[in-house]
């Protein structure tokens, strides 16, 4: 799942249409999918707070999330696209503690490392 685009509400807030969006209470936007163009609506719901109130997306399933991913062309949420964390996929505690973990370690330095690379390409 770490590798799936995603996309999340905060990034729909900071757009200058978000005033419209709270009062449709619904967001449509076209995306692109393997060379596809896709047009996708979703369904935007709040809970109280305290002060104010947090916005999310009502998934098809009903449920809110704040992040809905893109899975063969459709926005779903973690359940509805069946995606599991890595570590999720572990067979079990003493595979994830003695192979696991430091796999998980060393991919994320590589990643960090390749994000330093990058950086430094781009400053110079």
């Amino acid at each position: 799942m770490e590798q799936t685009p995603r996309l999340a509400i905060a990034q729909i807030q900071r757009l200058p249409e978000w005033p419209e969006y709270k009062l449709k209470r619904q967001v449509s936007f076209v995306f692109s999918w393997d060379g596809v163009n896709h047009v996708a609506q979703v369904d935007l719901t709040t809970t109280g707070l305290t002060f104010g109130e947090r916005w999310w997306f009502q998934c098809r399933c009903g449920g809110r999330v704040a992040f809905l991913h893109f899975v063969d062309g459709k926005l779903l949420c973690r359940g509805c696209g069946n995606l599991l964390y890595m570590s999720q996929a572990w067979p079990d505690a003493r595979w994830r503690k003695e192979t696991g973990r430091p796999l998980l370690r060393a991919a994320r330095a590589a990643v960090r490392h390749r994000g330093d690379r990058a950086q430094q390409s781009l400053s110079m």
